[in-house]
């Protein structure tokens, strides 16, 4: 009999199937950041059927209110940023790329205003996949433009749909993390802005992005995506999600409550999606080619560990709970193609099982 998906498992463990901060709170928490409220106002206007999340006229309320805070000269207190600060964060980054090391303090040192999510990369990469802009069937980066075109330049009749082995065999799409935080300097925009140094007007918006031919990747690579990540003041896991909003919580300094866990729906995937999901095969390939992302994803899954241990969260009942579910925080080394793809094979081979 197959096995029993994972967030059905969560729901009797949690109480609650995969989980989003409620969006009301999610405007509270972009704003305690410095997000200027006639953006976050901006972007809730954007949000059309059938994509509305729940909570979206509370969300507006609150972003409204939040303006007119700021338009009355009050609210701005406490945040971390502000448009200054934006303006303020890129001459420091001019001047580190100039000097080839950390010359100002931005907000006390590197990394201290940053945050992201991490995921594994063979769940990222099946993802990337099938999310429009982010695989050779709608190359938005123009990658290979001759091979892949744009959809919109392209003649429907006869495109082939590239699978996904092609796909996960694609430079490209490769180590993606890695690119990121450890060779956001290699693509040669970053490099003419390094050049130019404080001349350069927006060092920011020139860093390298993950969709690019970086075979060259080393060890050294690694070791500085580690070291980024490390100085970030938070970074959290998506398999992990219920313990990674709280690990945030506490890093910023925000309360949570209960109804920051509310209940979501789960977007149930298409055939296709689970053939792939569920290919050993295909999960090994992915690993294959990535392997120094999953290097750096339990390294820095590591991390995210101890973290939680130096905040007190590790002994929490609902965060102990979600880890062991996952198999976080313990002795699966998730760089392990062993330890990712085995369990997929496995279910595999009991969904083939003749029936005794």
């Amino acid at each position: 009999m197959p096995e029993e998906p994972w967030y059905k498992k969560q729901e009797a463990v949690t109480g609650n199937a995969l989980v989003r901060w409620p969006l009301e709170r999610r405007v509270e928490f972009l704003s305690h950041l410095g997000v200027s409220a006639r953006n976050i106002v901006d972007k809730l206007a954007e949000m059309k059927e059938p994509h509305v999340p729940v909570g979206l006229d509370a969300a507006k309320a609150r972003a409204a209110a939040l303006l007119a805070e700021g338009e009355s000269g009050s609210g701005a207190a406490g945040r971390l940023v502000s448009d200054h600060g934006v303006v303020a964060a890129r001459n420091c980054a001019n001047r580190a790329r100039h000097a080839g090391e950390l010359a100002c303090h931005c907000r006390g040192h590197a990394g201290a205003n940053s945050l992201t999510m991490l995921r594994h990369p063979w769940s990222r990469l099946v993802s990337a996949y099938f999310y429009k802009g982010h695989s050779p069937n709608y190359d938005q980066y123009k990658l290979r433009p001759d091979e892949w075109p744009h959809p919109t330049l392209r003649d429907e009749k006869t495109w082939r749909v590239r699978t996904f082995d092609e796909y996960v065999a694609a430079p490209e799409y490769q180590n993606v993390m890695t690119k990121m935080f450890g060779d956001s300097h290699g693509c040669s925009n970053a490099r003419f802005c390094d050049g130019r140094g404080d001349s350069c007007a927006n060092p920011l918006a020139v860093a390298c992005h993950g969709y690019r031919n970086a075979t060259y990747l080393d060890d050294a690579h690694l070791a500085a995506a580690r070291a980024t990540l490390e100085t970030h003041a938070y970074f959290g896991l998506l398999e992990a999600y219920n313990t990674s909003v709280r690990l945030m919580a506490a890093t910023f300094g925000i309360e949570t409550r209960d109804s920051d866990f509310a209940k979501d729906r789960v977007k149930k995937p298409s055939k296709h999606q689970r053939s792939v999901k569920e290919d050993g095969r295909l999960c090994r390939l992915a690993m294959k080619h990535n392997v120094i992302d999953a290097a750096l994803y339990e390294a820095a899954h590591r991390v995210y560990c101890a973290r939680l241990e130096a905040t007190g969260l590790a002994h929490d009942p609902a965060v102990r709970a979600e880890l062991s579910l996952r198999g976080l925080c313990g002795e699966k080394d998730f760089s392990d193609p062993d330890v990712v793809c085995g369990p997929i094979e496995a279910r595999a081979l009991v969904r083939t099982s003749p029936a005794k």
